[in-house]
């Protein structure tokens, strides 16, 4: 029982469910910008991925709805299978893509010319100007997530990486075993991916305290 309390208290805040889905609602579906910036949340959230992994993707990683990730952290690669709804908010991306014209290597891009709030260069603040097809920025996506989680009315602290671990938690829930949730976050070894076990214990308690009580 101390090693399930140590565990829990180890493992980063995650999202539940109906947290997850309200994060991912906030990215507004009609505007280019909206449409890029939903398939990089499930990336993160139903895919595992690292925000780093996030932007290092390219065209060509996506395949067969499988997403391929190249030198993660550690230099390892791996391949994650795509779920139907990241599969789809990816090709709704692309779509956008095509349409603009974007032809870069890098998959999630910026995607007009336009200024971005203001930079400093030698102690003067000047605009600081996007480029259509720049690679977007960890920086950009760190501050995105969180200003949808407020936008949300989260009141965790939710950064990409909190994403990463409602991925694993919610797989160990639908049934993947250890290795499997291993695998799919790229970790060397099953014991970083143990702190994620506190699930079981989580659930075996909730089905015990629901069990229909005796008629004594």
């Amino acid at each position: 029982m101390v090693a399930s309390r140590e565990r829990a208290k180890n493992l980063p805040e995650v999202l539940t469910e109906e947290e997850l889905a309200a994060l991912v609602r906030q990215a507004n579906r009609r505007s280019p910008t909206g449409v890029r910036n939903l398939a990089m949340l499930l990336c993160m959230g139903r895919c595992g991925l690292r925000v780093g992994e996030v932007v290092a993707l390219q065209t060509k990683d996506i395949s067969d709805h499988t997403l391929h990730v190249w030198r993660g952290k550690g230099a390892k690669d791996r391949t994650v299978p795509l779920d139907p709804q990241t599969a789809q908010a990816l090709d709704a991306w692309r779509a956008v893509r095509k349409k603009r014209g974007i032809r870069t290597r890098a998959l999630f891009t910026t995607i007009t010319d336009r200024a971005e709030g203001t930079a400093t260069i030698a102690g003067r603040e000047v605009d600081a100007r996007t480029r259509a097809g720049k690679p977007v920025s960890p920086v950009y996506v760190r501050q995105m997530v969180r200003r949808y989680a407020e936008r949300a009315g989260i009141e965790k602290r939710v950064t990409p990486h909190t994403l990463r671990h409602t991925a694993a938690t919610t797989w160990l829930r639908q049934g993947f075993n250890l290795r499997e949730v291993q695998k799919l976050l790229g970790h060397s070894s099953p014991v970083t991916t143990e702190v994620y076990t506190h699930v079981f214990d989580e659930d075996l308690q909730r089905k015990q305290e629901g069990l229909v009580p005796l008629a004594l």
